[in-house]
């Protein structure tokens, strides 16, 4: 199993990181996937996998909440840290209406300029979006990426939109919650092959979980609830998945 999207750097992980990262291994995930909300927190992130060698891949992005914090100096140090580190893509990147809807403009800047950034070096980006799925594939369609949308739970025939673009989506514990019957529904008509699972942690517990810290060993119960959605085999289901996330992420 492989967690594609955790955010391992968090404050909630302080006080038992260390604890965490053993229960995902005991639950046979392969390696987490760290995507980074700025810089600060990607060089957080490489700092806690160099304790992890093969099992972290930190990625470095700019969350749009940051659209009206990141300074001048971004590109270039977008550009520096990428031939240093040589990350597996780009992310968490894109736009977010949800919470913010006075700087949109200054969102589409920035996600713009890391897709120009993801472009140069070929690498994937892993796509943050929330109430601007229009917008999002707007501008990542004048781009030739592979990307990801993570956490998907938009209506259903934006999902089409985004497997007819070559992309794929990705899901997290919100498809376990007792609302969520329009996105199981969904995910049983979803072709296999364009489908990723994440815990987005330490957000979004699965039911089971619902009320604590979410974290990667919980990605466990994603697989069950997919592969028992798509009437898979758990051992057919998690070999099946981990193609699909070396198919976008070519560099692992």
């Amino acid at each position: 199993m492989i967690d594609t999207h955790c955010h391992i750097d968090d404050k909630k992980f302080s006080d038992d990181l260390a604890a965490v990262i053993e229960r995902a291994k005991s639950e046979g995930i392969k390696y987490l996937i760290a995507p980074s909300v700025d810089l600060k927190s990607f060089y957080r992130i490489t700092d806690i996998s160099e304790s992890y060698p093969g099992f972290i891949y930190p990625v470095p992005g700019i969350h749009p909440s940051e659209a009206n914090n990141y300074p001048k100096e971004t590109k270039d140090q977008l550009h520096e840290l990428i031939k240093q580190f040589k990350p597996i893509a780009i992310g968490e990147i894109g736009l977010d209406y949800y919470w913010v809807q006075d700087n949109k403009e200054d969102q589409k800047k920035l996600f713009s300029l890391q897709l120009q950034i993801a472009e140069t070096y070929n690498l994937p980006v892993i796509v943050h979006n929330r109430s601007a799925i229009e917008d999002c594939l707007e501008l990542l369609n004048s781009f030739k990426l592979k990307a990801v949308f993570h956490c998907f739970s938009e209506e259903p025939r934006f999902a089409y939109d985004l497997i007819d673009a070559g992309y794929f989506i990705s899901f997290t514990g919100n498809i376990t919650y007792p609302k969520s019957q329009g996105l199981r529904e969904l995910i049983k008509e979803l072709p296999l092959e364009k489908i990723l699972l994440e815990t987005d942690s330490p957000y979004l517990s699965p039911q089971k979980k619902r009320g604590r810290r979410n974290e990667p060993a919980n990605i466990k119960f994603l697989y069950e609830v997919i592969a028992e959605l798509k009437g898979i085999e758990i051992e057919i289901f998690i070999p099946a998945i981990e193609n699909n996330v070396k198919e976008l992420f070519t560099k692992i």
